[in-house]
């Protein structure tokens, strides 16, 4: 299976050199596209629907091969369906796709293994289906869940295997009839000869069921009709499977076997019946969700189930829908807040353009639209709280000022940006002259001016149908039109200028074409902040034009919350706006530059997106080794944090809702950030083992650089804090509760996070990099090394201290269990500090020799090592959660109370056995004679065992 047609193993994209027709490359796009779609979304909710299963009915062997087969469905619509597509997409473009061939090879493994073990669950579930017609009473005993489990991983294993083959001296084309024979020849056998005793073991147990004149006669039936549903089921699956399938086979033999059909180009319709056939085969990942819940009632009762219970949990969660208003109040204010300073800094003085000037325009506008969704959270809460909200008649007139004035300027701006746009297009000598920063100014005023003279209307004579329809109007209709006739014209420009470039023979042609890849780039800019806004805006528009035309829908409470919630989906694209800017816009990003200037001055870099560190170590070896080890890095820390986060999340025992048990939290929410910030790390050494740049290079350095400095400054304090809290614990017992508390420790987090993210913007600030670099340092390594040293000084302390109480108050059995456990938590946010330090210490000197040693900063060898250390941080986000599984019991509790629920087991109640087990205990000590009030006398100040675990 192969990157150039999902099945063929072509090194290089003959097809695109055949097939040169982009119109028969974009339909196959859009059918990707869409095929992708319903393959992800039906398997996605299959498994959902299974994982959750409220019916308890999906937990049998053949359920879970249907999972199985689920998830190999998923995979093939995640990973291969999209690369498929994105590939056509260029070649639709006539174009290559701009990946590594490492890509193409990832993808036609994991297409192999899908197929592969699609075929072997076909098989097997009709095995399963076979057996339980024909020996229906040893099916129970012989058709477990263990032996189901490890036929699945046994398939696994041997599709991944099949993958290595190439790799082997094996010949291409021996490889090719292995793959074909096992994923189709070899299940076709298998298939046909299970069906043939199948439907023989269906006419006899028919016979059998006729002369039977037993009373269970009955019952005996409906089991027997139940097994023939499941083998319709099954003879459907496999027909459309192959169905699907047996096109691409036929197509192969010939392309290997038949001479007039080998890849030349007199055989271009050949070649596009065998590209349409490498995508037939992924129909059946698509279908086969559809099929199961039409054809198993188990299967719809289960979704029904899981539909009612989402509904419920939705009507339930509105206090969460409010804390969602904030944060997404915050997210708006932030973002833009930090665009505007980011334009107003501007250290490379570019961002004083009449572009500039508009995008700062719709940015302020965008602001204000942050607060208006800020004051509505708050009215927002008043309201779930049946409360009277003070001054709410203020506060309305100024949320509708704030609402009128923003959407009218956000899509006049847009209209602006769409004409300067179209000017530097069509008229690109005459568009500084047209274009300038003063007219841009008094345009600004102008829409200003006009969008709060709108706000008069209300107090006005016109009436209120009037009115809505003329904010309707001109709000969206009037823009939409504009923009449409404004973008019909940018694209005829387009065009004319690329048929001018074409025909142009000018030295200068490459400046040309330069400059109109930016005004091409420009344009789509301006097209993704349009799809936004109107996509956003689309469903208030028609409930404004329901709510005055439709007398059902005004009284109708359903309708109203679909208005209500139209309007706050006008947000959204306030809130998307500034990352738009950043992703597109090259002179945007590139003021945010984390080069440092020892480095710059080095290699004299003109552009920011160079990659230091590939111009000076060439080393093809040493990059490939280092993606290899982040990839299997990015995926220890990812696969165990997001355990470690779901463990926490289920909490059958609901034991991990305390204090410390959310700076945990916290910290594998740092680490998790981390590790997708690893894979990052991982794609951009594949590159540079290429010898080439990584797209959107400053992009990515500005996602990295963020993420890498709010992690880190996030883990250092959460282990701060979790010391903070251990010390508290032992030093003061009886006053922890109500110093540690929950609201407390949340309000830490997320003025921690705040502080973290703040500290990013310090690099576009007049702060010199050398600073910068020192500041980051010591608030992320030298100020938590000292305050860590003072705190777990006083922490051993206290430890002895309370050591010496109990030795002389006489009772050691009971508060040194509790001491004890102080003891381990103690010894455990050690363990996690010195791996986080003996992880961190060596970047931390390295940074200061880059630059407080000028020799180092030429050396290649010093770089190298640099590089190697800076991965060094992140192996303890990868041991992080398997410490805490380690140390702690209550996590390696819960972690096999979540276990025992994913695989189907019971889950141990643990109150319910605490009850029986303390009543067996009070029989027990009542026939032997013991008081029951024994152990009631103890010192004050020393707490129970059991109530210092529900503190940790």
């Amino acid at each position: 299976m192969s990157w150039q047609n999902s099945t063929s193993r072509v090194p290089s994209d003959v097809y695109l050199q055949i097939i040169n027709e982009p119109e028969y490359w974009l339909t196959l796009a859009v059918v990707g596209f869409a095929l992708s779609a319903v393959t992800v979304v039906a398997n996605s909710i299959l498994l959902a629907t299974i994982w959750h299963d409220p019916l308890r009915s999906l937990r049998t062997p053949p359920c879970l091969l249907i999972a199985n087969l689920g998830l190999a469905d998923l995979l093939v619509g995640l990973c291969v369906i999209p690369m498929v597509t994105l590939r056509d997409v260029y070649r639709s473009f006539l174009q290559m796709v701009p990946l590594p061939s490492i890509v193409g090879t990832i993808t036609s493994c994991i297409l192999s293994a899908t197929l592969f073990v699609s075929s072997a669950t076909i098989v097997a579930m009709s095995a399963a289906c076979f057996y339980a017609i024909d020996n229906p009473i040893r099916y129970k005993t012989n058709m477990t869940k263990k032996r189901i489990y490890w036929l699945i991983i046994m398939v696994w294993i041997a599709s991944v295997l099949i993958c290595c083959l190439p790799v082997t001296t094996i010949p291409e084309n021996t490889f090719m009839l292995i793959y074909m024979h096992t994923h189709i020849s070899l299940p076709a056998l298998l298939l046909m000869i299970i069906y043939i005793k199948g439907f023989r073991s269906l006419s006899r147990r028919r016979r059998e069921l006729l002369q039977s004149t037993n009373a269970s006669v009955r019952n005996h039936k409906l089991a027997l009709e139940r097994k023939r549903n499941m083998a319709v089921i099954v003879t459907t699956i496999l027909m459309m499977f192959y169905i699907s399938y047996l096109p691409r086979f036929i197509i192969f033999h010939l392309e290997n076997f038949c001479s007039p059909c080998q890849i030349n180009e007199d055989s271009i319709r050949f070649h596009k019946t065998d590209v349409i056939t490498s995508r037939l085969i992924f129909f059946n990942s698509a279908i086969n969700p559809f099929v199961y819940a039409w054809r198993m009632p188990k299967y719809r009762r289960s979704l029904v189930s899981c539909w009612k219970a989402l509904q419920s949990k939705l009507k339930s969660t509105l206090k969460r829908e409010l804390q969602v208003g904030y944060i997404f109040a915050t997210a708006i204010i932030f973002t833009n807040a930090f665009l505007l300073f980011t334009i107003y800094q501007d250290p490379r003085k570019s961002l004083r353009s009449p572009s500039s000037l508009l995008i700062a325009n719709l940015s302020v506008s965008d602001l204000l639209l942050g607060f208006g969704v800020l004051l509505i959270a708050v009215r927002d809460t008043y309201r779930y709280k049946q409360l009277h909200m003070p001054f709410i008649g203020v506060i309305k007139a100024v949320i509708y000022i704030i609402h009128i004035t923003t959407v009218f300027i956000g899509g006049y701006s847009i209209i602006a940006m769409s004409i300067a746009c179209y000017i530097a297009i069509s008229r690109p000598l005459e568009h500084k002259s047209i274009i300038t920063a003063k007219r841009i100014k008094i345009f600004i005023v102008v829409v200003w001016v006009i969008s709060l003279s709108t706000c008069v209307f209300p107090v006005t004579s016109v009436p209120q149908n009037i009115y809505e329809l003329i904010y309707a109007h001109t709000h969206a209709s009037l823009p939409a039109v504009l923009l449409t006739l404004i973008y019909v014209s940018v694209f005829r420009a387009l065009a004319r200028r690329s048929r001018d470039l074409q025909l142009s023979g000018s030295k200068s042609i490459s400046d040309n074409k330069h400059v109109l890849e930016r005004q091409r780039k420009m344009t789509l800019t301006v097209i993704i902040i349009l799809g936004l806004f109107f996509m956003t805006y689309m469903p208030q528009y028609i409930t404004v034009h329901l709510l005055h035309f439709c007398k059902s829908c005004q009284e109708s409470i359903n309708f109203h919350k679909v208005d209500v919630a139209a309007s706050r989906l006008l947000c959204l694209s306030s809130a998307m706006n500034p990352f738009v800017y950043a992703w597109r816009i090259y002179f945007l990003s590139s003021c945010y530059n984390l080069r440092a200037p020892a480095k710059k001055n080095m290699a004299n870099l003109s552009d920011p997106n160079d990659d230091f560190y590939l111009m000076i170590i060439q080393d093809k070896e040493y990059w490939l080794s280092l993606a290899v080890v982040g990839f299997i890095l990015a995926i220890v820390i990812i696969v165990g944090n997001s355990i470690l986060l779901f463990t926490t999340y289920k909490n059958p025992r609901r034991s991990l809702r305390t204090p410390p048990s959310y700076l945990i939290t916290n910290l594998s929410v740092s680490d998790l950030l981390l590790g997708l910030n690893v894979l990052v790390v991982a794609i951009r050494d594949v590159y540079r083992s290429q010898l080439q740049q990584m797209p959107s290079a400053m992009l990515f350095r500005a996602i990295i650089y963020t993420v890498v400095t709010t992690t880190l400054f996030v883990s250092s304090y959460s282990i701060i804090a979790m010391s903070l809290t251990c010390d508290i614990a032992i030093s003061k017992p009886m006053e922890y509760k109500s110093i540690i508390t929950k609201r407390r420790t949340k309000i830490f987090i997320a003025v921690l996070w705040l502080i973290s993210l703040t500290t990013c913007i310090l690099p576009v600030t007049n702060v010199s990099e050398e600073t910068y670099t020192l500041i980051y340092l010591h608030t992320h390594a030298t100020l938590p090394a000292i305050l860590l040293t003072v705190i777990y000084v006083h922490v051993f302390r206290a430890l002895g201290k309370r050591a010496r109480e109990l030795q002389e108050g006489g009772y050691n059995s009971i508060a040194a269990n509790s001491l004890e456990r102080k003891r381990n938590m103690a010894v455990t946010i050690i363990v996690i500090l010195m791996l986080f330090f003996i992880t961190y210490m060596p970047q931390y000197i390295t940074l200061h020799l880059l630059y407080f040693c000028e020799s180092c900063r030429d050396s290649k060898t010093f770089h190298m090592i640099d590089v190697v250390l800076s991965r060094f941080l992140y192996i303890n986000s990868a041991l992080n959660p398997f410490v805490y599984a380690w140390r702690v019991p209550k996590y390696r509790r819960a972690f096999s109370d979540c276990w025992q629920m994913c695989i189907g087991g019971h889950i141990f109640d643990g109150s319910s056995s605490y009850i029986s087990s303390f009543r067996s205990t009070r029989r027990q000590t009542e026939k032997i004679g013991v008081s029951p009030k024994i152990g009631r006398d103890k010192p004050r100040g020393v707490s129970d065992p059991s109530e210092m675990t529900s503190q940790f």
